[in-house]
């Protein structure tokens, strides 16, 4: 049986899932971007939801997700805080 060390299984993983989205980045059509050559402000522009969907959606979105976390968090408080191992 072939052994891989954990360095190759992580570059292996990467690359299985950032060529697929590499290559349908450069297929956006809403926007028509090249992300291979975009420069770093344009990339982090593109990535920018508040800017996209308006700081108040953001907001508002947010915070629904904080109030619903809290819920969840008091409704199963038994859930929480559990150890991986004994140690």
């Amino acid at each position: 049986m072939a052994t891989i060390n954990r360095r190759s299984f992580v570059a292996a993983t990467a690359a299985s899932v950032t060529a697929p989205a590499i290559a349908r980045a450069k297929e956006c059509p809403a926007a028509g971007m090249d992300w291979m050559n975009m420069s770093l402000q344009a990339r982090n522009s593109a990535y920018n939801n508040g800017e996209h969907v308006g700081l108040d959606f953001a907001r508002i979105k947010t915070e629904s997700w904080i109030a619903g976390s809290k819920a969840l968090r008091e409704q199963r408080s038994k859930h929480l805080d559990l150890p991986y191992a004994p140690g």
